[in-house]
């Protein structure tokens, strides 16, 4: 009885199966040799190696008007049109950003708090300020609105000062109780 071994290589889609007879003499053309240096070269000489090749920049063939449209006064003046675009443009943009408004008041009210109130220096000050801004935002905010001539700028600062008062709100509720 012989006995059968097989050697199963697999490169790509295609495989190479060599079988050996026990007892039998090797030579270059045997089966096996084949296998061996098959996998030899396969695994250890064939080496992949990824070069990018370097990208060429587009050159842009900008029109003579295009100079003036990348000034930045320009872009600060249509800055608010571009905004209202991109809030109109999907409907839970707005929210979104009002929250985001309402949570970094929040959050500046709190430091606002802990560092004019834990120091004691400018409290006077401070509190002066934030008065003045939040009168400042509602008055134009409700002008605004009974106009019908709000803005979203004008709704993320009330968004924002909703947040301020509401830290003063429960900081003074922690300093009570």
């Amino acid at each position: 009885m012989m006995a059968v071994s097989h050697l199963a290589v697999h490169a790509g889609a295609a495989s190479v199966t060599a079988g050996r007879v026990q007892g039998m003499v090797g030579s270059r053309a045997h089966p096996k040799n084949f296998v061996k240096s098959f996998v030899r070269r396969s695994l250890v000489q064939t080496r992949v190696v990824f070069r990018p090749r370097p990208l060429k920049r587009r050159q842009r063939v900008m029109p003579p008007h295009a100079a003036k449209q990348t000034r930045i006064s320009d872009l600060v003046l249509t800055l608010p049109a571009r905004l209202d675009r991109y809030f109109n443009a999907k409907k839970y943009r707005r929210p979104m950003w009002s929250a985001i408004s309402g949570f970094t008041g929040f959050y500046i009210g709190n430091v606002i708090n802990l560092t004019f109130g834990s120091l004691s220096i400018n409290d006077v000050v401070a509190a002066a300020m934030v008065v003045g801004f939040s009168e400042y935002v509602t008055k134009k905010f409700y002008s605004d609105y009974y106009k019908g001539d709000l803005s979203t700028t004008m709704v993320f600062l009330n968004f924002f000062k909703t947040g301020v008062s509401y830290s003063f709100i429960i900081d003074a509720f922690k300093l009570g109780g």
